[in-house]
């Protein structure tokens, strides 16, 4: 008698797999030239403002009158170039302020009134799962790099962004 084989015993739905922390991607549209790769990112809590009215016997709460989003934070690795660091670092420095007229123009390309940025769920193929679009997106904190020579391991950096709202998308399989 032959063992059982994956094609033949019923385990349940295979397609079931779990979601692997390595499979998130990141990109903004005023960051074309760099694709984030991230070890860790958060889908960011919402927080609605519910009205009450006081009566005499309890308190009525009303439908929300506001939303408030919490952060983006993403964690994601180091390009050996340091271009992606870079990228979002001069970002910042555009929305900020530059050092001088020279500084500033070198940081036009990254003035826009519309910068969104999209968020990518792969699952345990690495095909696209989920797309989450954040619109109005600014970045508020980048972290600071730490170098050192003790190990070759992966570089990492974090940022946290604000933005308006954001919707997700299922991504078509084909």
């Amino acid at each position: 008698m032959s063992s059982p084989s994956i094609m033949n015993v019923r385990n349940g739905d295979l397609d079931q797999n779990l979601t692997q922390q390595n499979r998130f991607e990141m990109i903004f549209n005023v960051l074309p030239n760099v694709t984030y790769t991230l070890n860790s990112v958060n889908l960011p809590g919402l927080m609605i403002n519910n009205p009450a009215t006081t009566t005499l016997f309890n308190t009525v709460w009303y439908e929300a009158d506001s939303a408030t989003f919490d952060q983006l934070t993403i964690s994601f690795i180091i390009q050996e170039n340091l271009a992606n660091y870079f990228e979002l670092h001069d970002w910042m420095r555009a929305l900020s302020f530059p050092n001088s007229f020279e500084d500033r123009k070198d940081l036009e390309r990254f003035t826009s009134t519309d910068s969104n940025g999209f968020l990518t769920v792969n699952n345990s193929y690495n095909i696209p799962l989920f797309r989450f679009h954040f619109h109005n997106i600014i970045p508020n904190t980048l972290s600071g790099l730490d170098l050192t020579s003790q190990s070759a391991e992966e570089m990492y950096a974090s940022a946290t962004f604000n933005f308006t709202i954001y919707h997700r998308e299922i991504v078509p399989q084909l």
